[in-house]
């Protein structure tokens, strides 16, 4: 790193090098490097130019624009078409009382739910609001584990099901409508 060049496995001579090292970190490497964790040379070859940024819950007023970026990355990637989220769902998530203990890629996988949830439906608020009244709901967050988001949706699903009466019943209690019910049977065969 520090001389700019390196020499390939085999090879007889160096090659130099033109390039930029940039690496992030969610634990405090000066600490590690006090206790001998982290190698104090590479730690100060990194360190140049050291960048804070602050956890989502500091910046809420960067959620909007995150929510917009990360919609375009899905838009198309997880074969559900991505409709805009209405300036009403960025403002609430941007306003809600939650923590965002998973920064970005909470947030990120609270649109990914989102999406998956309404499912090529208009987004409304009640598609986020699941996911959060699943990560309040301890004790069945608990019994679901932490898997992936299809299973969640497929649980929450049968779970309606078995709730509700009539298919019509189990859409309402899931803020979706009942064509979109029947394609969440079809899709996890329940």
């Amino acid at each position: 790193m520090q001389e700019r060049e390196f020499e390939r496995i085999g090879g007889t001579k160096n090659i130099n090098i033109d390039v930029r090292f940039i690496a992030a970190t969610n634990i405090p490497l000066h600490e590690m490097v006090k206790n001998n964790q982290f190698r104090a040379d590479l730690y100060y070859r990194l360190n140049v130019v050291p960048i804070h940024v602050p956890p989502l819950r500091e910046r809420r007023e960067d959620i909007p624009l995150l929510i917009d970026d990360i919609s375009k990355k899905l838009d198309g990637e997880i074969g559900i078409p991505v409709d805009e989220i209405p300036q009403e769902i960025k403002d609430k998530l941007m306003n809600l009382d939650y923590q965002w203990p998973g920064n970005v890629r909470e947030l990120q996988n609270v649109i990914e739910w989102a999406i998956n949830m309404s499912y090529g439906e208009p987004m409304k608020w009640s598609h986020f609001n699941q996911y959060f009244s699943l990560k309040t709901g301890a004790d069945e967050t608990k019994e679901m584990g932490l898997g992936s988001l299809e299973l969640i949706e497929k649980d929450l699903v049968s779970r309606a099901l078995l709730k509700h009466k009539t298919k019509t019943a189990a859409a309402a209690a899931l803020g979706i409508s009942r064509t979109m019910l029947y394609k969440k049977i079809k899709k996890f065969n329940l």
